[in-house]
């Protein structure tokens, strides 16, 4: 006890942790605000992608409790079907149309609605003058 007392004496310089030691402690401190989000992402984003990945690779019908794994056949037969292969052009084509699209005439509406810029037809740049 006594060797206790004479290290917090007023005379004592407090031992300051190394560059090493501070470094891993603002570490520890940005990955425990982290956490949550992880968490968060892990549970609703991550965990249902995986299992829904594993869930396609039995034959599941909700119903049977018997599950047997069938691997990647319902992918080959996804892919044999019109209806499926269809489908998978449409939202292909849908996705890649509307953003093709919409990016360029969202950029033009808002260049347009500035008002200081004279970029779009009929439209010309505000005179410098003021009255």
């Amino acid at each position: 006890m006594p060797a206790l007392e004479a290290a917090s004496g007023p005379g004592v310089i407090p031992r300051v942790p190394s560059r090493r030691v501070r470094r891993l402690l603002e570490n520890l401190e940005a990955y425990a605000f982290l956490l949550p989000a992880i968490v968060v992402l892990g549970v609703f984003h991550l965990f249902p992608i995986v299992f829904a990945f594993f869930i396609s690779l039995l034959k599941w019908n909700m119903i049977d409790p018997v599950r047997p794994y069938v691997g990647l056949a319902n992918y080959v037969q996804a892919l044999q079907d019109d209806k499926f292969r269809t489908a998978l052009g449409n939202t292909t084509y849908y996705a890649f149309v509307s953003v093709g699209l919409a990016i360029p005439l969202a950029l033009f509406f808002a260049v347009c609605s500035t008002a200081s810029s004279g970029a779009c037809p009929g439209t010309a740049p505000p005179s410098s003058s003021r009255m």
